[in-house]
């Protein structure tokens, strides 16, 4: 069976699954000095141990706060997202990017369907829309 959350992270929710093999992949996250403690203690007590895959929809900073405190609580093994840039000046942006490349990264790329066998039985669906060079919002380029 799969088990999912929907948790309210502010701004936003995050998203946890865990899939019938218990590997676990969170969806975007907006941790903050007020939400932090309980997401991490929610994500232990369903017994998220270490996180499979991170996915994020797209980089603006309400979808990857807190990353670094995320990892160093439940480490991440992969990363997926779409490969543009979001907010570069932000501290957690910077964060973001660092533990990106020091872990496994897929980039979902723009206008494809994606099938990606996560776990025995179990197809996850992915497309990203893509953008415009010349004019586009962030939030239109996430992976949905």
């Amino acid at each position: 069976m799969i088990e999912g959350y929907i948790l309210s992270v502010g701004c936003g929710n995050m998203v946890a699954i865990k899939f019938p093999n218990f590997k676990t992949m969170v969806i975007d996250c907006n941790l903050t000095e007020d939400n932090k403690a309980s997401i991490i203690s929610f994500l232990k007590k369903k017994c998220f141990s270490k996180i499979n895959v991170f996915l994020n929809t797209h980089r603006d900073i309400d979808h990857l706060k807190g990353i670094k405190y995320l990892n160093d609580n439940i480490p991440i093994e992969e990363i997926w997202d779409n490969g543009i840039s979001g907010s570069t000046d932000e501290t957690d942006y910077k964060e973001y990017m660092v533990l990106r490349r020091s872990k496994k990264h897929i980039t979902i790329k723009p206008r494809t369907w994606n099938d990606g066998k996560f776990c025995k039985d179990v197809v996850i669906r992915y497309m990203n829309g893509g953008y415009d060079d010349t004019n586009y919002d962030i939030n239109d380029t996430s992976i949905v």
